[in-house]
C-alpha cells in the first residue's frame, strides 16, 4: 500500500486541524467566520437551558422554581 497523504493524516491526529487544511488544500477561513461554530452551540446550549426552565414538564420536575 502506498503511503499517501490521507494515512499520514491518520498516523499525526496531533496536528488534526492543519493536517486537513494542508491535506485538502483548503483557502484560510475568514475572521468573521472563526467563532461560528462557537456561537452555535452557545446559541443553541442556552436555547434548551431556557426551553427546560420554561416548560410544564420542568415545573413537574420542579427544576425552576416559580
Amino acid at each position: 500500500m502506498k503511503n499517501n497523504g490521507f494515512v499520514w493524516f491518520l498516523r499525526n491526529r496531533k496536528e488534526r486541524s492543519y493536517s486537513v487544511a494542508k491535506f485538502l488544500n483548503l483557502p484560510p477561513v475568514l475572521d468573521k467566520w472563526k467563532d461560528l461554530n462557537r456561537k452555535i452551540v452557545d446559541h443553541y446550549y442556552r436555547l434548551g437551558k431556557s426551553y427546560l426552565h420554561h416548560t410544564p414538564l420542568a415545573f413537574a420536575y420542579k427544576t425552576y422554581q416559580r
